[in-house]
């Protein structure tokens, strides 16, 4: 009889051990999830927390686990501080737990305790860092500030239009505090304008109708922040920022007027010259739009207003000029039938597609 209650007394005791000692020994998080839900669920949290605690401790063992795993280990460790009259570090695994499930708050368990409930309503989740790809369209505002001709016309007509183009890129956007984010990206943009000219010649008496078209295409880098309004999932924001473009339409360079590329007419030879009195490579940008956050993907509709900053040095010396013959022989451009200044900005409407990478709460 001796012999069996000593050994009763034995067992008891591992089976007290078990949770601090065995168990905390065993590198598979999951398992001891499923043995600290037990303990959990019979009403032992503190031991429930033995368990869990040199998982939760151990970064390398909970980088081999699945985020779902880690929001339920979080979920119980909260869960039993609160039981254990620990709010603080219950808040804290509250915290990591949104992190690794942060649409848990729309689809809680019905058997959380009220305080857990109340806790999860402190905290706010964001994605922190995602990547994505944006595409849209471009609306030009072209205005044709100067022109110079050297053909003679009477009853002269003539427009300048911008045509729609579009833009496709990558971004990146970065959360800094709960309503400001930096975003960066990187894209190719198109442009066309369409140049009409219309009259009749002085010699001899013909009407003439001369089109010419031009193509403009560039990289642009755009650097804004947002300020975002409201912490639900759908959140409109308000931007601002810098942006670069690099042309890369092929175009001359005049060193008293600044760069400039030539446009053929379709319906004759006539030679078109246009400069930029924007500043080709700097800008600002202002806009806002919509973003509706989902737990791995984000999408969002972005409206921007692109206004370059003119190169005061170029179009200063276009405005010197008084009329065509100004325009010296040693300008490679000198043959040109028309030579005008024209003055390009243009307004965004985008659509962005980004994988949200991981989550930071607030």
């Amino acid at each position: 009889m001796k012999r069996i209650n000593r050994t009763f007394v034995i067992f008891l005791m591992v089976l007290t051990l078990l949770p601090s000692g065995i168990f905390a020994q065993i590198d598979d998080c999951s398992f001891n999830y499923e043995r600290a839900l037990l303990l959990y669920n019979s009403g032992m949290a503190d031991s429930a927390l033995r368990i869990m605690r040199p998982c939760i401790e151990n970064k390398e063992m909970l980088k081999n686990i699945s985020k779902e795993t880690r929001a339920r280990i979080y979920r119980l460790a909260a869960l039993s501080g609160i039981m254990t009259g620990n709010p603080e570090e219950a808040e804290k695994y509250a915290r990591k737990m949104l992190i690794n499930e942060p649409d848990y708050k729309d689809r809680q368990n019905k058997e959380d305790l009220t305080e857990f409930r109340l806790l999860l309503d402190k905290i706010t989740p964001k994605p922190s860092l995602r990547l994505g790809v944006a595409a849209g369209v471009n609306i030009p505002f072209v205005k044709l500030q100067r022109k110079f001709s050297n053909i003679a016309l009477q009853s002269e007509q003539n427009s300048f239009d911008g045509i729609p183009g579009f833009q496709f890129g990558i971004i990146g956007e970065k959360v800094l505090t709960k309503n400001i984010s930096l975003e960066a990206g990187a894209g190719l943009n198109r442009v066309t304008f369409n140049y009409n000219i219309s009259g009749v010649l002085i010699s001899p008496y013909t009407p003439i109708k001369y089109m010419y078209e031009q193509k403009i295409k560039w990289i642009e880098v755009p650097v804004s922040a947002k300020y975002y309004f409201g912490q639900k999932y759908f959140r409109p924001f308000l931007e601002g920022g810098i942006t670069g473009r690099l042309l890369l339409n092929s175009m001359e360079k005049s060193k008293a007027f600044g760069r400039y590329w030539f446009t053929n007419s379709p319906n004759s030879e006539k030679i078109l010259t246009t400069f930029l009195t924007d500043f080709e490579n700097f800008g600002i940008l202002a806009g806002g739009g919509a973003c509706y956050d989902l737990k791995k993907f984000s999408l969002r509709l972005d409206v921007r207003y692109n206004y370059f900053i003119k190169n005061s040095g170029s179009s200063s010396k276009l405005d010197n000029v008084t009329g065509y013959d100004d325009i010296t022989p040693d300008e490679k451009f000198h043959y040109s039938d028309d030579i005008n200044l024209i003055d390009l900005k243009q307004l965004q409407f985008s659509v962005g597609f980004l994988y949200n990478l991981n989550y930071r709460v607030f």
